[in-house]
């Protein structure tokens, strides 16, 4: 369903109340959260589930990578603007 532009923008965007299936708890024994929404579109019936702990996580994860490759890339400003710099090797260790 990600993959098609359209339905992505209508159903994961459509206004409705999840319905809490599985509450937020910190027993990583039961289940994960889980919440879910039923959405019709053009005569297609799509069920959107929603996990919050998941997406803390992801984000988490999506973070430390941006911050990791900024660590990997980073050299001083100065060579952006002065050619006349040579810039030193990048040596990851």
């Amino acid at each position: 369903m990600r993959l098609v532009k359209e339905i992505r923008m209508d159903v994961l965007s459509r206004a409705g109340r999840y319905r809490e299936v599985y509450p937020e708890n910190s027993d990583r024994t039961k289940p994960s959260p889980l919440k879910v929404k039923e959405v019709h579109h053009n005569g297609r019936r799509y069920i959107v589930c929603f996990n919050e702990r998941q997406a803390r996580k992801d984000a988490a994860d999506r973070q430390a990578i941006i911050e990791s490759l900024k660590e990997q890339f980073c050299f001083p400003l100065e060579y952006l603007f002065n050619p006349q710099i040579e810039p030193v090797p990048f040596l990851p260790y």
